[in-house]
């Protein structure tokens, strides 16, 4: 539903022409985008108060306005002619729109029909030391808008390169223990003739404990910038880990698929098994089974406050090739089974 004109503006709908002019002044320079930067309302209420002054400020909008109520915007939009100069308390044709709020060429007709002026148009007394169209504003509000201009004139300092973005596939140990590698970078390099471009070597160092799809950020080694005196841009690699063929990780705990024979499930063992921190001794309970884990503690991930766990996860390896005098021997276990393997298997 379209804003109220009349509310936009906080006046009655028996206003005059006088008191909607002088209502539009003071809430323009309450909502100046220019002195309100730190409010983002600012802007959209400056355009509301634009849009209602440019219908109830002109006689004939406003007869209009006031006759066909919300259907007046349809009106609007499909071309209606307005035409008209009264109203605008700055001059020009059917009232104004700003067209640029740091400078521009004021006065000059777009093509919605309205003058547009820029701020030297509407505040140009102020600075040039004639007659304000707001009438007597006061020196700190002139100060704060001569301030806003110098900012807007204010250069913005050496333009940086664009930022390089590569995927990195790093190996599954290097992310557990850290380490470096090398990648190429295929980049523009600037010259004083032009551009050229080539491709570079980079050394990546690999923190401790990265995980997958982590990012590591090189300052400086983007792309040159459009000039000489700006700064390069930055490289930002995306860690894709590699699988391992017997290690995963699950967030910051280690696991490792161990295979032991099954006179060693059965009778139990004492076996090594690698980790991050070099070969570890563990037993394996006597009767265990596939799917048993056992946990080393510390001999994970190396963390800032301490290594993590490492779980050994046994898998029972059976041979693939039988003797019948074999099969008769494991046959002769299905007896001391106290009840049905699966008998306790339900959906």
């Amino acid at each position: 539903m379209a804003d109220d004109y009349y509310t936009t503006l906080e006046v009655g709908k028996d206003a005059t022409a006088d008191e909607i002019q002088k209502s539009y002044r003071k809430l323009a320079r309450k909502y100046h985008p220019d002195l309100n930067q730190d409010d983002p309302h600012a802007k959209e209420k400056f355009q509301k108060l634009q849009e209602a002054f440019d219908v109830l400020g002109n006689p004939e909008k406003r007869k209009q306005y006031d006759q066909f109520g919300p259907a007046f915007e349809q009106m609007k939009a499909g071309g209606f002619n307005w035409g008209g100069t009264q109203g605008n308390p700055f001059g020009g044709a059917g009232g104004f729109q700003w067209s640029n709020m740091g400078g521009g060429q004021g006065g000059q007709r777009g093509q919605t029909g309205h003058a547009e002026f820029d701020l030297n148009d509407i505040l140009g007394g102020m600075f040039r030391g004639g007659a304000s169209p707001f009438g007597n504003m006061d020196s700190h509000m002139a100060d704060a808008m001569a301030g806003a201009r110098r900012r807007q004139r204010r250069p913005s300092g050496p333009v940086k390169g664009s930022d390089l973005e590569h995927d990195i596939t790093v190996p599954f140990s290097t992310t557990i223990l850290g380490g470096s590698c090398e990648i190429s970078v295929q980049r523009p390099g600037y010259c004083a003739g032009g551009t050229s471009s080539g491709t570079e070597r980079v050394t990546i160092k690999i923190p401790v404990g990265i995980d997958d799809g982590k990012k590591i950020r090189l300052r400086g080694q983007g792309n040159p910038p459009p000039m000489p005196d700006g700064k390069p841009g930055d490289l930002i690699l995306t860690v894709k880990v590699a699988q391992h063929l017997h290690f995963r990780r699950q967030s910051d705990q280690l696991y490792v698929t161990v295979p032991v024979t099954l006179q060693e499930a059965v009778q139990g063992a004492k076996i090594e098994i690698p980790s991050p921190r070099g070969m570890v001794s563990v037993s394996v309970p006597p009767g265990s089974t596939s799917g048993t884990k056992l946990r080393l503690k510390g001999c994970g991930i190396q963390k800032p406050s301490g290594a993590t766990d490492l779980f050994a996860e046994l898998i029972v390896t059976l041979p693939k090739h039988w003797s019948e005098h074999d099969r008769n021997l494991i046959g002769q276990l299905e007896t001391t089974y106290p009840k049905p393997v699966r008998g306790d298997l339900r959906f």
